[in-house]
């Protein structure tokens, strides 16, 4: 595991623009690889030559961890601020969650310089976005009738079916896997 925790970082840190594509579950293995260590560590007597290895071994993984961590947080920052989007299976399943955050508040961001630059008041910019937070989504199932966060009835639907529901309620189907978003 320490071979591919290396191999993964100098990807990450040699290729100065490109996010690497990792597998959804990397974090995940890396955490329990490191839990894996710090409970053999925890055993040992830390005067043997087996316990100042792995002791050694679970530094360097958490720094590498850390590194990996901190220069693929910049590249995701980079990549929305220069409004690019980045592919899902670039991402590890915990990081997608951190780039469509990330991506939500630069677009609330945008929209209020937007209505102040155009001289409105703020609290028209916050309508507007409510109005603006939705998504396309395909069914994968079939789906009954709703009601959304907005209170509004949506459906019921078919598989292949495409509507644009709240974020709120496109997001929940999404992670049910009843829906998949549909990026323009």
């Amino acid at each position: 595991m320490y071979e591919k925790l290396f191999q993964t970082w100098r990807q990450e840190v040699f290729d100065k623009d490109e996010l690497q594509q990792l597998e959804p579950s990397f974090f995940n293995d890396i955490g329990q690889y490191l839990k894996k260590l710090l409970e053999e560590i925890r055993i040992l007597d830390n005067k043997t030559l087996k316990y100042r290895i792995l002791n050694i071994e679970l530094e360097k993984a958490q720094k590498l961890t850390l590194s990996i961590l901190e220069k693929r947080i910049e590249k995701i920052l980079d990549t929305v601020l220069d409004k690019r989007n980045i592919s899902h299976n670039h991402l590890s399943n915990e990081e997608i969650e951190i780039y469509e955050t990330v991506t939500k508040i630069i677009d609330q961001y945008e929209n209020m310089k937007t209505v102040i630059l155009e001289g409105k008041s703020i609290d028209s910019s916050v309508s507007s976005t409510k109005k603006r937070e939705r998504i396309l989504v395909r069914f994968m199932t079939k789906i009954p009738l709703i009601v959304g966060v907005d209170m509004k009835n949506y459906g019921p639907f078919e598989p292949e079916d495409i509507a644009t529901l709240p974020r709120e309620n496109a997001e929940a189907l999404i992670r049910q896997k009843a829906a998949i978003e549909i990026r323009i």
